[in-house]
């Protein structure tokens, strides 16, 4: 005969399984857009990944370079790929106020999980769009990098409802002389 389950055991396990990274309260569609998500990401940093500082890859936001801590990961190996030959120029729309998004030419490998996004974290949306936050969201997200310290104040430039352009490339950037 099955051993019987007292009331508030049942009530804890419910919630157990409610809040459980598998339960099914987490499910979200792949195909929505990328707005608000509630659910409790785990931290931005998997055990796994490291960063490193790279001389390799740019990016520039309307001419305007900003240093960048990407991922060392194969994701950013192929970012970086699709900029070798010569600099690769995306248009850069907004999105809620918090996101600047731009499609890239082709779809690269993705690693999405749930991420708590905030201001200067560049990422891969659905493996074919880069993402620039210009605020905070959680989502799922491939993480590729971070714009620094030193440059955030970069993106207080950005206006989060116009369209802007942003530059991947393997030279350095030359500063943009605004006069």
């Amino acid at each position: 005969m099955p051993a019987r389950i007292s009331a508030s055991t049942r009530l804890v396990l419910l919630l157990a399984l409610l809040v459980s990274p598998s339960g099914c309260a987490t499910t979200q569609s792949t195909d929505a857009p990328h707005e608000h998500h509630s659910s409790t990401p785990s931290s931005n940093l998997a055990p796994e990944e490291s960063t490193v500082n790279t001389t390799a890859l740019f990016l520039t936001i309307d001419g305007h370079p900003l240093d960048v801590t990407w991922q060392n990961s194969a994701t950013v190996s192929q970012l970086a790929q699709l900029s070798e030959s010569q600099a690769l120029s995306l248009n850069a729309q907004p999105y809620g106020g918090f996101e600047l998004v731009s499609e890239l030419p082709t779809k690269i490998t993705r690693s999405d999980r749930p991420y708590r996004a905030t201001r200067g974290d560049i990422l891969l949306y659905q493996g074919n769009t880069l993402v620039v936050m210009l605020g905070q969201n959680s989502w799922e997200y491939t993480p590729l990098g971070r714009i620094t310290t030193s440059s955030l104040p970069d993106l207080d430039s950005i206006t989060p409802h116009t369209s802007h352009v942003l530059t991947l490339s393997h030279s350095t950037p030359l500063p943009r002389k605004d006069g």
